[in-house]
């Protein structure tokens, strides 16, 4: 692997087991599996079938339609951290 700076982190995205696996193995340190929730784009996991994928690896990072209505849903999940976009954007605060 090329000198890659110590305080960087390798971050991959995937959509299921195998898409996990495959960032794993070129050596990502933390994947983001996306959409936990639902959102205008076609197709999202749920925190069941996220939780199920989730289970079998470390550092998983949720992405994918957090908001308000759910944000205090992550804490069902096996993940280490959220992504959020859109709701930054729409400059949403999150109440925990």
């Amino acid at each position: 692997m090329p000198f890659i700076n110590k305080h960087i982190k390798v971050i991959g995205s995937a959509h299921n087991k195998q898409e996990i696996k495959e960032k794993f193995n070129q050596g990502c340190e933390e994947i983001v599996l996306s959409r936990i929730f639902k959102t205008q784009k076609k197709g999202f996991l749920n925190i069941v079938k996220f939780n199920n994928i989730a289970s079998s690896f470390n550092k998983i990072i949720a992405l994918g339609g957090i908001d308000n209505s759910n944000f205090k849903k992550i804490k069902m999940t096996k993940c280490i951290g959220i992504a959020v976009k859109s709701s930054f954007a729409r400059k949403q605060k999150f109440l925990i």
